[in-house]
């Protein structure tokens, strides 16, 4: 299993297009992705779930990653960030 944390930097925290763009970078991995913000953990294809947890600027969010292809996932979403300034 592979996990780190991220600090939201995007004034208007993780919202639909952002994510969409997450979900789409991790289309096809072989692994599970889980997000955790305050205590609360779902799984990162869950848009519904992703979007109850109101994610914040200034949020520090945790990602776990567990299964075949858990490291290409991780540098993926890791190299994702940059581009989509969240």
């Amino acid at each position: 299993m592979i996990s780190w944390d991220y600090k939201v930097q995007d004034l208007q925290g993780l919202h639909v297009r952002p994510l969409a763009k997450i979900m789409t970078r991790l289309k096809g991995f072989r692994c599970q992705v889980q997000v955790m913000n305050k205590g609360k953990k779902v799984e990162i294809s869950d848009l519904m779930g992703v979007l109850a947890l109101e994610v914040q600027e200034g949020d520090i969010l945790k990602f776990q990653f567990e299964g075949e292809d858990e490291k290409a996932a991780s540098e993926a979403l890791s190299g994702l960030f940059p581009e989509i300034r969240l």
